[in-house]
């Protein structure tokens, strides 16, 4: 027998409630009422299976419990919701950056103010996060919900906010159960109660009921209820039901709900637009995804937009734009509908920024200020980063000239600055170069002064780990180079490998970028040195991936063609043994008959492979050339294979092969393609690994060898290699793009009395424009903007420095031609600055075999 007592008369939910409760437990239970003199209701349940009440209760199998995010420092409101857009990467993502390849906001960064929370299926191994912690049985949570859910507005969120609940006999609220005599069905009085996700659920879900009666509860309470839900429940498997419960607790209050439906300003409607600054990040992070509550909500913030600090407006933008990743833009969540639009369509939080009213206020922040550093940077990055179809350069040199006008930027906000700064290039013209000059236009000392505030912040010891490889990530996109960030770069990653701080995307990130920008200095031969003597222990005992064995031969021979490696002692010996290693872990991986790397893989590979074989033969070996399609090219290729006449290249027609030629049967045509006066810095084909279009990268490496026509297939394996072996070579078939600025030389070349010939193959590599005097062979290389970075003055990347050195170790002349040089002459002064070039340099020649 069961007895409950204390149960006001006018509130029988609690006796149906436990009919409907023992109902399910498949007990069969009767139910009788009497009244007693103090007008309360004394309930018996009898039990017919009270003779089973002994009998201990099975086990519950402990349901995994998903992980919880890491709170990171940010917005107050929005960030405790979220990941952000610039947190760590995976191994893939580490260049992508360089690839000018959209990042995924953060932070995307996985790096920060930025991403929501999604809820994962299972936790990470290892972590204390994913061990289940003890639940309350449901009988228990029924009580105890219904405990809670009875107390007074500002004590129940005292409560959950604490996360632990003390319940009491004294003075019970009025409807309240009290102590049952069973068991299982509650505690002992005074102990306290742990506030689980579960409970929190059945909380609010009991919570409905009463909101439809009692108005003690203000929206105030109901927005802080909301966000513990976000934050509690929004990333675990309850997160789906929790925004059900979300929706309906603001739906059904009836302050919120009034003000949701008022046609012009009331006191309701005022009171719950004060709060939507909390609530719309906390609805996000749930995934609400009911567009007509939305729409709603969204014409109350419209409505009382003037009324928001900077603060506030800072907070509602990065919510707006994760929004879309909630909401499609026909109004289908994303949970049950995928976008086809590939980006191409505003998303449905995105239109929220072009409103009038947004727009205004986000203007008035960049004049006047009034949100703090932290706060404009994260809003900038999120702005950058939306579906919006146009973001207005104006706007974004606004915000970040406010943001580095307040003196609380902190070096987090510096890097979202600089990450902002580097998603502008893909978002206005893809191109760094364009981007930058546009900046360059509007405030020209602009990315001097963040650069400059990061080397500062660098050289004071204040950025950490992760800031300096989202910092060095932005700066290898927009090819901006700070020497001084570079150097505490190296020092500071050198330093955290002695101590094995560091992680090895930190480390690959470090030696990327300073192969990339190729800066002779002590600290970043001293990098490479120390990252060799860490990755070859890791090399034995990981398995790396392809992509990053891939990333390290193309850092370590880039540093090599640019002089950066150690040329003496122990440490020369220490990167040469790890360079073999480095080898020996690539041919097991990418150097397998009949599989072909994937492209990026390859990419990398090719140019480090170029490079190795002119700098440093014994590294290219035969089986990750013949991989990679470069084999052909150092065994019995001739120069001349693939050269058109000069006329017809000049003339823009199609590319075929010299009638003279001597080349191997089989060679393929290729096709050459005019570009844009504003892409004239594709002077020849493929990427350089970072993205900026240095060429040669795998400009020798796209032609089609037929020459598996002429072997002797015997075997069906033989005809399988064979068949592999030619879609590899037709995978790189791409058209090469000669640019203006080059045909402009070669004209000039021709009309000085050379004899040039264009796209010249000479081994791996193929020059630009090749010709002979005086018994020494020329290669004149044309490198127009993206060879170089865009900071002032302008420097040569290192894969253009690591270029001229393979090929001088060939035995060519190198004539490096600068646009920045070369287009500022007038056609008359054209001809005898490149004889004045050539000239010089064949003397050098001459004068170095003497």
């Amino acid at each position: 027998m069961w007895t409950f007592c204390n149960i006001h008369p006018l509130d029988l939910t609690w006796i149906n409630k436990g009919r409907t409760f023992l109902q399910g437990k498949a007990r069969s239970a009767t139910v009788s009422c009497k009244s007693i003199e103090n007008n309360a209701t004394t309930c018996s349940l009898s039990d017919k299976a009270s003779a089973n009440l002994n009998r201990p209760p099975k086990p519950k199998a402990a349901r995994p419990k998903k992980q919880k995010p890491s709170e990171s420092a940010g917005l107050a409101s929005h960030a405790r919701f979220k990941r952000t857009p610039d947190s760590s990467a995976s191994p893939s993502e580490v260049h992508r950056t360089s690839t000018n390849t959209k990042p995924t906001p953060p932070a995307r960064e996985a790096h920060s103010v930025g991403g929501l929370k999604r809820r994962a299926s299972s936790s990470a191994p290892g972590s204390t996060a994913g061990i289940p912690e003890p639940e309350l049985p449901s009988d228990h949570h029924l009580l105890a919900a219904a405990r809670l859910a009875a107390l007074d507005p500002d004590d129940l969120v005292s409560a959950l906010q604490g996360g632990r609940y003390r319940s009491s006999t004294t003075h019970p609220p009025s409807g309240t159960l009290l102590r049952a005599s069973h068991h299982h069905a509650d505690t002992a009085a005074g102990d306290p109660i742990r506030i689980t996700p579960a409970l929190l659920l059945a909380t609010c879900k009991e919570l409905r009921r009463r909101l439809l009666l009692d108005r003690n509860f203000r929206p105030a309470h109901i927005a802080q209820i909301i966000e513990l839900l976000a934050t509690r429940c929004g990333d675990r498997e309850e997160g789906n039901e929790a925004a059900a419960v979300a929706g309906d607790l603001l739906l059904r209050h009836r302050g919120c709900s009034q003000g949701l439906q008022a046609a012009q300003r009331s006191t309701e409607q005022i009171e719950l637009a004060r709060l939507l600054p909390r609530l719309i990040p906390a609805l996000v992070s749930l995934e609400f995804a009911d567009k007509r509550a939305w729409e709603a909500i969204f014409r109350v913030m419209h409505s009382n937009m003037d009324t928001y600090t900077g603060t506030e407006v800072a907070a509602l933008v990065p919510a707006l734009v994760e929004l879309d990743s909630v909401i499609m833009p026909d109004g289908s969540s994303s949970s049950s509908s995928s976008s086809s639009s590939g980006g191409s369509i505003t998303g449905f939080g995105s239109q929220q920024l072009q409103r009038p009213a947004m727009h205004l206020r986000l203007q008035v922040l960049a004049r006047d200020g009034g949100a703090t550093g932290d706060a404009t940077a994260a809003l900038l990055l999120w702005l950058v980063a939306s579906s919006l179809k146009q973001v207005e350069v104006d706007q974004v040199v606004a915000l970040t000239r406010r943001a580095l006008l307040q003196g609380d930027l902190s070096p987090s906000g510096l890097c979202r600055l600089l990450r902002a700064t580097a998603l502008l290039g893909n978002r206005l013209v893809e191109s760094a170069t364009e981007a930058m000059d546009l900046l360059q236009r509007h405030e020209s000392s602009l990315m001097a002064l963040l650069a400059q505030r990061l080397a500062d912040q660098a050289a004071a010891g204040r950025l950490r780990t992760h800031e300096f490889t989202d910092a060095a990530q932005s700066f290898t996109r927009i090819r901006y180079l700070h020497p001084s960030f570079v150097v505490e770069l190296a020092a500071a990653t050198a330093q955290g490998l002695r101590a094995g701080a560091l992680k090895r995307r930190d480390v690959t990130v470090a030696l990327y970028t300073c192969a990339y920008f190729g800066l002779q200095e002590a600290a970043v031969g001293d990098l490479f040195a120390a990252a060799a003597v860490s990755l070859e222990h890791r090399l034995e005992a990981d398995d790396f991936p392809a992509l990053v064995l891939a990333h390290l031969a193309w850092s370590y021979a880039i540093a090599g063609g640019c002089g950066q490696l150690p040329q003496r002692g122990r440490n020369r010996e220490v990167v040469e043994r790890f360079l073999q290693k480095l080898v020996a872990a690539l041919q097991s991986r990418v150097g397998m008959k009949g599989v072909r790397p994937p492209a990026e893989v390859s990419g990398l590979l090719r140019f480090a492979l170029q490079i190795w074989s002119a700098t440093h033969p014994s590294l290219a070996q035969p089986v990750l050339l013949e991989a990679v399609g470069l084999r052909q090219h150092l065994h019995g290729q001739r120069e001349g294979q693939l050269s058109a006449s000069a006329a017809s290249l000049v003339d823009g027609g199609a590319r075929s092969d010299r009638s003279g030629s001597t080349a191997g049967a089989g060679a393929a045509a290729r096709t050459i393609s005019n570009v844009s006066p504003s892409s004239n810095n594709r002077s020849s084909s493929g990427r350089d690994g970072g993205g900026s279009g240095n060429g040669h990268h795998g400009s020798c490496t796209r032609d089609v060898e037929s020459s598996s026509s002429s072997i002797d297939i015997k075997s069906k394996k033989d005809r399988s290699v064979a068949a592999a072996a030619a879609a590899t070579a037709a995978s790189l078939l791409e058209p090469t793009f000669v640019s203006e600025l080059q045909k402009d030389v070669y004209r000039q070349l021709r009309a000085l009395g050379y004899k040039p010939l264009m796209e010249e193959r000479v081994s791996c590599w193929t020059v630009d424009i090749l010709f002979s005097l005086r018994g020494h062979r020329v290669a004149v290389e044309v490198d127009g903007p993206t060879h170089f970075t865009t900071s002032r003055p302008y420097h040569s990347l290192g894969a253009s420095l690591a270029r001229d050195t393979s090929l001088r170790k060939l035995g060519l002349v190198v004539v490096p031609i600068s646009f920045k040089d070369y287009e500022t002459l007038s056609q008359a002064r054209r001809g005898e600055y490149l004889r004045t070039r050539v000239e010089l340099a064949v003397k050098e020649a001459e004068t170095e075999a003497l």
